[in-house]
């Protein structure tokens, strides 16, 4: 015990020389830092968004006739006498599309009839024969018969058949009416701005009688602006501190190195 009491002084003093008096030692620390994370928020706000409505008008009016014309010499779809109405469809009041509404008068007396109507739009209407001709039989093989036959120029003929081969059909009906009978032939005309209605067999003019109506329909949309309130999901950013262990480097006398570890 004298001994390491004796040795000891030297020994501290030969490491003081060799060792420095400072050494760099680590040592934890709390260092705070903060991070942005995200929550769900349901807010509401207001809007405001175009919205189109349509609303439709329809109506009802009669239609005469621009123009009639019969004859007892003109055969049509190979029915004696044939009696031609034609109609032009005004363009007030404006429409979408129309039907054409027939209504049958009363017969005086009952006579065989076939009524067809067709959309004459797009060739026009047929105009009265010319002053009836009659064709002899060589005129007669030049002609392709289509619908119209009968006497009459050979011109004439051509240029009805041609007119009725671009038309459109609407509807038809045969033996329409007895005495008692007043029917009704209703057709979709779409947007036809002329309508021809042919009635072959009458005699009587009286049993060739018809009122025409037309039924048309408007639709108009209307866009207005319109203010709601609607929810809404946001992700909202917020702050969290927080805190780490990280090392910082410290310079201590090397006897606290040596005697604490």
């Amino acid at each position: 015990m004298n001994l390491i009491k004796r040795i000891l002084p030297f020994t501290l003093a030969a490491v003081t020389v060799i060792m420095p008096a400072c050494l760099a030692r680590e040592y934890p620390v709390l260092q705070p830092y903060s991070v942005t994370e995200y929550r769900t928020e349901v807010t509401s706000e207001k809007y405001t968004d175009n919205r189109t409505s349509a609303s439709s008008v329809s109506g009802e009016y009669e239609l005469l006739p621009v123009f009639t014309w019969s004859s007892q010499e003109v055969y049509f779809g190979g029915v004696a006498f044939t009696w031609y109405y034609a109609y032009d469809i005004p363009p007030t009041p404006p429409h979408d599309d129309i039907r054409v509404r027939i209504a049958v008068r009363d017969q005086q007396q009952y006579e065989r009839a076939v009524i067809r109507v067709l959309d004459m739009s797009k060739a026009g209407h047929i105009y009265a024969p010319n002053p009836l001709v009659t064709a002899d039989e060589s005129q007669e093989g030049n002609v392709t018969w289509q619908w119209f036959r009968g006497k009459s120029t050979i011109t004439w003929l051509d240029d009805a058949n041609t007119r009725i081969a671009q038309a459109r059909f609407l509807a038809a009906r045969t033996n329409l009416w007895s005495q008692s009978d007043n029917p009704v032939i209703e057709a979709d005309a779409g947007k036809a701005t002329r309508i021809a209605v042919i009635i072959s067999g009458p005699v009587n003019r009286w049993n060739a009688r018809i009122a025409m109506s037309v039924l048309w329909t408007l639709t108009t949309s209307q866009t207005q602006p319109v203010t709601g309130e609607r929810q809404v999901t946001r992700q909202v950013p917020y702050t969290v501190q927080k805190q780490k262990t990280v090392y910082e480097v410290r310079m201590v006398p090397f006897w606290e190195v040596l005697f604490r570890p």
